[in-house]
């Protein structure tokens, strides 16, 4: 049987990254919702990227995104309201 690691793993090498992102909930990792953004981030799936960097707290790599696919920070939005 495997693991839900190792379901990840599998997910994210067959490019089922919809899967992938139910099985990164219940792992809750920081390491596995970076490697779903950078993923996602590769098919310009830039929504799914950016829901993975905020989960992963990865604030750095939300600023690069941010940066990169010309949209203002989710939290700078919510601001301006």
């Amino acid at each position: 049987m495997l693991t839900a690691t190792r379901r990840f793993e599998l997910a994210l090498a067959l490019g089922k990254l919809k899967t992938a992102h139910k099985i990164a909930g219940v792992l809750d990792s920081e390491a596995k919702w970076k490697q779903l953004a950078e993923a996602a981030t590769r098919l310009s799936l830039f929504d799914l990227a950016e829901e993975c960097l905020a989960k992963a707290r990865d604030f750095s790599g939300q600023l690069l995104l941010y940066s990169c696919v010309s949209r203002p920070c989710y939290s700078w939005r919510r601001a301006v309201r």
